[in-house]
């Protein structure tokens, strides 16, 4: 509910033309012991104005001093703030600086609407929009935000910081609560620097993606592709299993599986990659091809650094000394088929 303290310090700084800073209450009965001093902002403009017509304004000020204000407070701050409809619309302009519970959002400008209750229903901040919520860091072009769902969605280059890791895309939506998700499309493009405390490169690219916070994964969906370190992967869909700040626990590849590393080709219809123990578990038909040799078997198992193959049960090894049967089955391992 929207509170005297809020309207009256709203009606004294645009009076007096300041830079805004203030607050809109929400129904949320916790308490913050910040308060403004309205008294020192008074009076250092008491020799400047004439003050009669705000001294009713003034004695209820003075009586609302020792108010306390709750913690869901909406707290701004801008060159300039433009009200219409009876204080259910507002305008702020220039450097804009805002806080709600524990998010903070910065742009060139904000507009924010209320309901009856003086709640806010919804903020949307254009030109350089920038976002901290706890340990992620949103940027974008527009971005709207609903306090009371915790639900967001940006537009134009958008970009996510998530422990570390930056996810960039054209648009970003969903729900930042800790159950929430948020849903990247199209043109994903996910940039790993660092896995386990160690740098690393790794590159992924999708038309979409879903990050869940309640499990902390990341899951790649058509057209995947990634580059790095590890090697080069194809396949329809990717999940990363995140772990504490920089860690990644595991990838799961499906679908069209395609791995390279070095001179090693692996096909399969799933794979699961171990961070941990650096190997690799392929199922569903999987072949793998190693100089002239092909492998295949029920499942596989790989460890490219330590050039360990397991094949097994069902296991096959097939040698092709002959450079156009060779040739023949390069072209069948890297179809589609």
């Amino acid at each position: 509910m929207k509170t005297k303290t809020d309207l009256l310090y709203l009606i004294i700084l645009c009076t007096l033309s300041l830079s805004a800073f203030f607050s809109f209450g929400q129904n949320d009965k916790q308490t913050n012991k910040m308060q403004p001093d309205f008294g020192d902002l008074i009076n250092s403009y008491e020799d400047l104005l004439d003050m009669d017509p705000f001294q009713e304004l003034i004695k209820l000020m003075e009586e609302l001093k020792s108010e306390e204000q709750v913690d869901s407070n909406l707290l701004i701050r801008a060159k300039s703030v433009r009200f219409n409809n009876q204080f259910l619309n507002m305008v702020l302009d220039g450097n804009v600086e805002l806080i709600h519970n524990e998010m903070f959002i910065s742009s060139e400008e904000v507009s924010a609407k209320f309901n009856d209750d003086g709640d806010v229903v919804v903020l949307e901040a254009k030109d350089d929009v920038y976002l901290k919520h706890h340990d992620r860091t949103i940027t974008c072009e527009t971005l709207s935000y609903y306090p009371i769902s915790k639900k967001i969605k940006t537009q134009g280059s958008s970009s996510i910081e998530v422990k570390g890791n930056l996810i960039k895309a054209e648009q970003i939506s969903g729900f930042i609560s800790p159950n929430g998700y948020l849903i990247f499309e199209p043109n994903v493009w996910l940039e790993i620097s660092q896995i386990n405390n160690q740098s690393f490169g790794i590159d992924i690219r999708s038309e979409k993606a879903i990050f869940r916070n309640s499990n902390q994964q990341i899951r790649f969906d058509h057209k995947v592709r990634l580059r790095g370190d590890y090697g080069a992967l194809n396949c329809n869909k990717l999940t990363l299993k995140l772990g504490d700040t920089s860690h990644l626990n595991w990838i799961l590849a499906e679908e069209k599986v395609t791995f390279k590393y070095r001179d090693i080709i692996a096909k399969s219809s799933n794979m699961r990659y171990d961070i941990k123990n650096k190997y690799l578990f392929l199922n569903g038909s999987p072949r793998v091809m190693q100089n002239t040799c092909v492998l295949k078997a029920d499942s596989i198992q790989i460890w490219p650094y330590d050039q360990k193959v397991i094949c097994k049960p069902s296991a096959k090894a097939i040698i092709f000394p002959n450079k156009v049967e060779w040739g023949d089955i390069q072209e069948s391992l890297n179809s589609d088929d």
